[in-house]
This record gives structure tokens, C-alpha cells and sequence, in this order.
């Protein structure tokens, strides 16, 4: 079965597979009965869909619309039990945030226990395979760090906070994301057991921590969701990888973690990707991003969307300049584009097979983790 073919017949699976890594396929889909009936209770309490499908996310990894059928008297017999609230939209407890996240590590920890390809592998196979060799194959330490590694996870951070909080009914003031970013940066810096590589707009930690305020200021004033729903944050999913030529499995899956999924009125969703840049985004690199692609490829491959349909995709991208700018770029991604990044996964699993690894000059070099190795190769 090639790509094309195995997304088709994903897509008509009756139930479709709910997230993949919990390793639990769904023999009976919630009823259409249920479907209704628990989108009734949900309006009785005042709770918006995206408020339901965030308590299914929350409870059993999936949305509504593919929770077991099991599942969903679950989640009637909690509507109807007066004595529990089944959510709050209030700020959660500061222990509440801490057992959450760590609970998501794990849950994505064990993602990616089995034989996987993320898009970021294949990215840095595509860019430098002895790289690639170094970090993934022989778990080298890295004799350096760029600070663009743990300033872009501080952000990512923050950002996740942010979207969770509207999930809860919550705007976070800009001061929480800010305290957020500053303690995860300031962390991951004084932590790190090898040099940072600072760069020339931020020489040193408190520059760095300057810029990354300045950043999350003009995102808090600027973001706007429109019409749009939370349909859920930083949500793990995983599919089977499929040989183009050979038209069989392969023995790797396709891992990811979507940034952040948006869903407007009409049910149609949006993958977005948060990115942090000096350089403005062109619309050739938006066009040739695999991260979308593979998140493209996740959603339609777990039933979640049609394997015929385009997949709507946007990435937000905040800039690291002296006056900081919040850009976001849409585009889509279709099948077309799901069947080349298969292709492209099957070629770079090959190589890694044969043990191909050779350097690449690029504009990589100038934060390599290995270049004393590499010099060395």
C-alpha cells in the first residue's frame, strides 16, 4: 500500500483510530445519539464545544467526535453527577500546571520510545546527516550550545501557558508569560553543562531575556483567534510510515506534537506552528516547510481530517527584532504534498539504513553542538 493509497483508506475506516500512541484502537465509535445528546448536556452547563472536546483531550487523549462509545457514557454519567463539576473555567492551582506537564512529557516520552522519524530528524538528516549521526545515532554531548535552542523552548513555553489558559475560560496577563519565559531561559542556561552560543542582538543572558519580553509584549497585544476554537495544545500524535516503492509498513512511525490546533464554526481546523525569527519568513519557505507537512500527514492518517482533503495550515512566527513583530502565514497542505513528504521520509529512513553520513556546509554551522568533531571527521 503506498502513502496516498493508506491515507485514503484511513480516512474510511469506520471508527477512524483515535491517537495512536496510547496504543488503543476504538472498536465502537461514540453513537451519533451520544454525539448529540453529550453536545446538549454541554450547553445545559454553559460549555462551548471547545470546552468539551479540551474534557475529551483531557480524559481520554481524543475529541468528541472520536471518543469510544465506552468513553462517552463516561462522560454522560459525570455530566449527570451533580456532585462534580466536570470543568472550571478558573486559573488552575500552580501544583495542577506542574503534575500536567509533567504528565505530558511522559505521554510523549513514551511517543517516542518506539522506532520513530519526527519531522526534525528529517530536517537535520535533509541538512547535514553527519550532524544527524552526532545527536541522534550516537548521542554525542554537544561541546556547545546556541542560545537559540533554549531561548526558542522558553518561548514555546510561554506561548503553550498562554493558549491553554483560553482553553480554560483565562487570559493570562503579558507579566505571567514573561515570568514564565524569564525562569525557563534563566533555567536551561545556568543548567547547561556546556558554553552557550549568544548571538550578536542578544550578547548575554539579560539581553536575551530583554528580547524575549519584548516578544511576548507585542504577541499578548496583537494575537487575535477570530472566530476560531482551541481545539487543543500541544497535542501528540503518531502514524505509520509507508513505503512509497514497496507499498508495505515500515518499521519506523511518524511522530509529532502540534503546536496548537484551531477550529472555526464550520468545523474546518488549522494547524499552526510557532516559530521565533529575525528574518522574515518568505513565502517559498512557508511553501516548503515539512513541519506543516508532517502535521498534514498526522491529522489525516488518524482519521482526524479526510485523507482527500487540503489541510489548513498557518504558522505564527515572532520576530527577534529591536521593535519585535508578530507575523502569521497561511497556507495548505494537500494530499499531493503528503504523498511527496512520504516519499522524502522513505528516502531519508533509507539512508540512515546504509549508514550515510556525510557534513554539509550550511547556515547551520554557525551554531553547531559538533564542530570539533566535525573538523575532525
Amino acid at each position: 500500500m503506498n502513502p496516498t493509497t493508506f491515507l485514503v483508506e484511513s480516512a474510511k475506516q469506520q471508527p477512524p483510530p483515535a491517537h495512536q500512541y496510547t496504543g488503543k484502537l476504538s472498536s465502537r465509535r461514540i453513537t451519533s445519539k451520544q454525539h448529540a445528546y453529550l453536545l446538549a448536556l454541554a450547553k445545559k452547563k454553559g460549555l462551548a464545544r471547545h470546552e468539551l472536546d479540551e474534557m475529551c483531550l483531557s480524559r481520554f487523549r481524543v475529541v468528541l467526535d472520536h471518543v469510544t462509545s465506552a468513553d462517552a457514557s463516561k462522560l454522560i454519567e459525570l455530566f449527570n453527577n451533580k456532585a462534580e463539576s466536570p470543568v472550571q473555567a478558573q486559573r488552575p492551582e500552580l501544583h495542577e500546571v506542574v503534575d500536567e506537564a509533567k504528565s505530558r512529557q511522559e505521554e510523549i516520552a513514551q511517543l517516542r520510545a518506539s522506532p520513530h522519524l519526527s519531522r526534525s530528524q528529517l530536517f537535520l538528516y535533509q541538512s547535514c546527516s553527519l550532524l544527524y549521526k552526532y545527536q541522534y545515532v550516537e548521542r554525542r554531548t554537544p561541546e556547545r550550545l546556541s542560545l537559540s535552542l533554549p531561548f526558542g523552548k522558553a518561548i514555546h513555553g510561554a506561548l503553550e501557558f498562554y493558549y491553554r489558559s483560553r482553553q480554560r475560560g483565562v487570559t493570562e496577563p503579558v507579566g505571567t508569560l514573561e515570568d514564565i519565559f524569564r525562569n525557563q531561559l534563566s533555567k536551561d542556561i545556568s543548567t547547561a553543562n556546556v558554553p552557550i552560543i549568544f548571538q550578536k542582538e542578544t550578547p548575554n543572558l539579560d539581553s536575551a531575556i530583554t528580547m524575549g519580553r519584548n516578544m511576548l509584549k507585542t504577541f499578548h497585544a496583537v494575537v487575535d483567534l477570530g472566530e476560531n476554537e482551541i481545539a487543543g495544545v500541544e497535542i501528540p500524535l503518531e502514524a505509520m510510515l509507508f513505503s512509497g516503492e514497496a507499498k508495505a509498513p515500515t518499521d519506523y512511525k511518524l511522530v509529532g506534537v502540534i503546536d496548537l490546533l484551531l477550529r472555526d464554526k464550520s468545523g474546518n481546523l488549522t494547524v499552526v506552528d510557532h516559530k521565533t525569527a529575525s528574518a522574515q519568513w518568505t513565502s517559498a519557505a512557508v511553501q516548503a516547510d515539512l513541519q506543516l507537512t508532517s502535521y498534514s500527514y498526522l491529522l489525516t492518517a488518524g482519521g482526524y481530517a479526510s485523507a482527500l482533503s487540503d489541510t489548513r495550515c498557518q504558522i505564527d512566527v515572532l520576530r527577534k527584532l529591536k521593535v519585535p513583530k508578530f507575523e502569521s502565514i497561511q497556507t495548505i497542505r494537500t494530499p499531493k504534498d503528503r504523498q511527496r513528504f512520504a516519499k522524502i521520509a522513505e528516502g531519508v529512513l533509507a539512508g540512515i539504513d546504509a549508514r550515510i553520513f556525510v557534513p554539509n556546509r550550511s547556515w547551520l554551522c554557525g551554531g553547531c553542538g559538533f564542530s570539533k568533531a566535525c573538523a575532525a571527521w
